[in-house]
């Protein structure tokens, strides 16, 4: 209630023919952030891929159902370090993966373990794998829910 010899606040009156400049300046923003958004979303997860873990070679870490992104690198690209997790086609079995650590990194090939020696059929078996062979690295676990989160490095 205004006070005597006071005018009751006016409110300010819409520009003729369309929303307040204020909204269209906030509205053209917002587009132009979320469309190159979603076009590098869009483009980044082309160069994902999903895996499953299946068996129990890399427990405790990874457990059988955990769902997995798999960064498939640049190109023919990826790099790899010691202690990170991998996707790579399994040299017994066509058309499957497997999901292992890398151990290391020389001329011969690139050397998977699992983290659960006892189960796991891994480069002690079968030999250093090619470049070529690696899928991908495993950046992020997305279920379930209440374990997910970016993979990180063995030491890190």
């Amino acid at each position: 209630m205004p006070r005597a010899g006071q005018h009751p606040p006016q409110a300010s009156a819409p520009s003729a023919g369309g929303p307040p400049r204020s909204v269209l300046v906030t509205g053209a923003g917002l587009l132009a952030v979320a469309v190159p958004a979603g076009l590098l979303v869009a483009w980044a997860l082309r160069r994902c891929e999903r895996v499953v873990v299946r068996g129990r070679s890399m427990e405790p870490g990874l457990l059988p159902g955990d769902r997995l992104l798999v960064w498939k690198g640049w190109g023919s690209r990826l790099a790899v370090r010691p202690g990170d997790i991998v996707a790579a086609r399994d040299p017994l079995q066509a058309g499957r993966r497997v999901v292992k650590r890398v151990a290391s990194v020389g001329a011969d090939g690139v050397v998977v373990l699992g983290d659960n020696a006892e189960a796991s059929t891994d480069s002690r078996d079968y030999g250093p794998l090619a470049p070529s062979e690696l899928v991908g690295r495993a950046v992020y676990r997305y279920y379930p829910p209440e374990r997910a989160g970016r993979l990180r490095r063995m030491g890190q």
